[in-house]
C-alpha cells in the first residue's frame, strides 16, 4: 500500500500528498500538490482535459503540513500511474529549487554540469515520458469520485 493519498478538502481543493501519520485530529502530510484540470486544444483541434499538479501552499518552503481531519471530506489511495507522475513532478520542482540561491534568484550554472546531469536522467525521463503520455490526456471522471 502506498503512502500517497488523494484528499478532497471541504473548500473544494483536491490534493495529492504523502500521508506521514494521523494524530490529535490532524493529518500530517508532505509535499501536497493541488490537482487541477486544464483544458487544452489538441493537434486535431478538439479540446482535451488534462491533469496538472501545482504546489498547494505556494508561498512557503515548508514541505510538511497539518490538515484538520474535519477539513477532509474523503481520502483514498492513489493508483500506480498517478504515483509515478506525482513523483516526476516533485522531482522537477526539486530540480528547479537546486538552481536558486537563498534569495530565490536563479544561479548561474556551468553548462558542462547540466550536460552530465542530463545524460544521467535521460533513461529515467524516457520512462516518465511514457507515463506522462498515458495520463496527460486522460479525462477526469467526476462520476468515479466517491462522495
Amino acid at each position: 500500500m502506498s503512502s500517497y493519498r488523494i484528499m478532497k478538502l471541504s473548500n473544494g481543493d483536491e490534493i495529492i500528498c504523502k500521508l506521514h501519520n494521523t494524530e490529535n485530529g490532524y493529518f500530517k502530510v508532505g509535499y501536497p500538490m493541488k490537482m487541477c484540470t486544464v483544458n487544452t486544444m489538441g493537434k486535431d483541434g478538439k479540446y482535451e482535459e488534462n491533469l496538472a499538479l501545482r504546489k498547494w501552499a505556494t508561498f512557503t518552503k515548508d514541505k510538511v503540513f497539518a490538515i484538520e481531519k474535519t477539513q477532509v471530506v474523503l481520502h483514498y489511495e492513489v493508483n500506480i500511474g498517478l504515483c509515478k507522475y506525482y513523483e516526476y513532478i516533485l522531482k522537477r520542482y526539486d530540480d528547479a529549487e537546486r538552481y536558486k540561491n537563498k534569495d530565490g534568484d536563479e544561479l548561474k550554472v556551468d553548462d558542462d554540469n547540466i550536460e552530465v546531469k542530463e545524460q544521467r536522467t535521460t533513461l529515467e525521463e524516457s520512462d516518465m515520458e511514457e507515463l506522462i503520455d498515458e495520463y496527460q490526456n486522460v479525462p477526469y471522471d467526476y462520476d468515479e469520485t466517491k462522495h
